[in-house]
């Protein structure tokens, strides 16, 4: 993927309070996979309750989704969610208060369980 390609797509991170340095981290990342990251917004923990992709905007690729995913484990497993249109990006990461997170996995290795 070219680095120009990088540059034309907004992305946005949006934390929970607890979360500012996982998203400095995948901030970090995307900017090592030549993404920078438009918008950077920490909001209440009742905005951003799952882990999840926000895409609102048919510009981005499911080719570019995989690359981010298989380069960056964090969001490996994290849901794609189609979005309505968001004039600040195309691409927004959602990052929960790291108890949401924790709750999240145990649900699902309970799930893997039954």
């Amino acid at each position: 993927m070219s680095r120009q390609l990088n540059e034309q797509l907004n992305i946005a991170i949006k934390y929970s309070p607890d979360s500012e340095q996982d998203a400095l981290g995948l901030e970090h990342s995307l900017m090592q996979l030549g993404y920078g990251v438009k918008v950077k917004r920490e909001v209440r923990a009742a905005d951003c309750v799952h882990e999840q992709i926000l895409l609102s905007n048919p510009v981005v690729k499911s080719t570019t989704i995989n690359h981010l995913r298989n380069s960056i484990p964090m969001i490996a497993s994290w849901p794609e969610v189609i979005a309505a249109r968001d004039p600040e990006a195309d691409l927004t990461f959602v990052i929960p208060s790291a108890k949401t997170r924790t709750i999240n996995k145990f649900n699902q290795y309970q799930a893997r369980l039954n």
